[in-house]
């Protein structure tokens, strides 16, 4: 296959964000996600009939489907030895994938499997084994995500109604939490460490925050005005951020708070990650802007509540499919012309005072 910008249809980030997946119908390929490295030639791997991709360092899950059995064929490959390792048929269609470095969530409609496919270290592949089965509402979308921290895996897909989630902490072996939020999802995401998850209704217009412990609120994000489907919610590392994209052409950028990011950390850990100014944080809600900036070069805006105490940035990206990512102090979006646009979201002083540049490359751009 000639590597060109129009045969490539998806690019998105890695489960840790350390590699940019890409891919189309036919097969797909891996780049790493940092802009100081030098990008190699891409090179597609065909495997044919490509509905979902999912990949984390070497690991890619992906399915494959056609008029006979339209996205029940998973298969796991090994990029690292070059190899299919596994390959499972399923009775149902996919709806989605979730990957974690030891982990495998396969969603359906009314559906989800757990499957671990690493020794108890981390060390060795084993085959898939089904560790749990969960059953939920109507899930045509396929909401949901895994997460896994320092051997922890933490599954959240919708409950059993419609209105409801449900969380399992696969290390600790609990029983199925489940929380009722008073309205549908239509995404959900959780941070790395297990501590809140964030979910959207179908209006995508606020961000909600629960702490995971006991399902209570812990904050409520505004995005916009105007009904925009969002399509990914992102936490930092430290749980000091939080970045949500949708299909209009922005992105958002809140900060979280001190307390996310000081809770079940150790003291060198918590003082990494609380990289923006205290007094600037609080952790409660935009209800007035007082202070708004515009720098048109960058086409970034950055506004501080005084009264709230919160900053957040919203970037304008002309572009309604994105993916998106916060590694270390920058923010990451991927737009699917083939660009990475890169930004610095570290906090000086209460606010963003000095509006970064969007700094761009060109993926599918060929090295000299």
């Amino acid at each position: 296959m000639e590597d060109s910008k129009e045969e490539i249809q998806r690019f998105q980030f890695s489960t840790d964000n350390k590699f940019i997946l890409v891919s189309n119908d036919q097969g797909f390929g891996i780049i790493n996600s940092d802009p100081k490295y030098a990008l190699p030639d891409m090179k597609i791997r065909e495997v044919g009939n490509i509905q979902q991709c999912q990949n984390i360092n070497n690991i890619i899950a992906y399915v494959r489907g056609g008029d006979a059995c339209p996205g029940r064929e998973l298969y796991i490959y090994d990029d690292y030895h070059n190899r299919d390792a596994s390959k499972i048929l399923f009775k149902s269609q996919i709806k989605s994938l979730k990957i974690s470095i030891n982990c495998l969530l396969v969603i359906f409609e009314e559906k989800a499997y757990l499957f671990s496919f690493k020794t108890e270290d981390n060390s060795k592949w084993k085959e898939p084994k089904l560790v749990k089965k969960f059953i939920t509402c109507k899930n045509e979308k396929g909401i949901g995500c895994l997460h896994s921290f320092r051997r922890r895996n933490l599954v959240i897909l919708p409950g059993k109604t419609e209105n409801s989630i449900q969380i399992y902490d696969c290390k600790e072996g609990e029983e199925i939490k489940e929380y009722d939020l008073g309205e549908k999802p239509d995404i959900l995401s959780g941070n790395i460490h297990g501590e809140v998850f964030a979910y959207a209704n179908e209006t995508g217009m606020e961000i909600n925050v629960h702490k995971i412990s006991d399902g209570t609120l812990y904050n409520k994000y505004y995005r916009g005005k105007k009904t925009s489907q969002i399509t990914s919610i992102e936490f930092d590392r430290g749980c000091n951020r939080l970045a949500c994209c949708s299909q209009s052409d922005t992105v958002h950028v809140y900060s979280l708070g001190t307390e996310l990011a000081m809770n079940g950390r150790d003291s060198e850990e918590a003082k990494d990650s609380l990289l923006m100014s205290e007094s600037a944080i609080d952790g409660s809600t935009v209800s007035t802007v007082l202070e708004a900036r515009e720098n048109p070069k960058s086409s970034i805006l950055g506004f501080f509540s005084t009264q709230s105490e919160q900053s957040y940035l919203k970037v304008y990206i002309k572009s309604p499919e994105k993916s998106i990512a916060i590694i270390d102090n920058q923010l990451h979006i991927l737009t699917q012309d083939g660009k990475m646009h890169y930004i610095d979201i570290q906090l000086e002083g209460s606010y963003w005072e000095d509006y970064p540049q969007v700094q761009k490359i060109d993926l599918m751009k060929k090295n000299e």
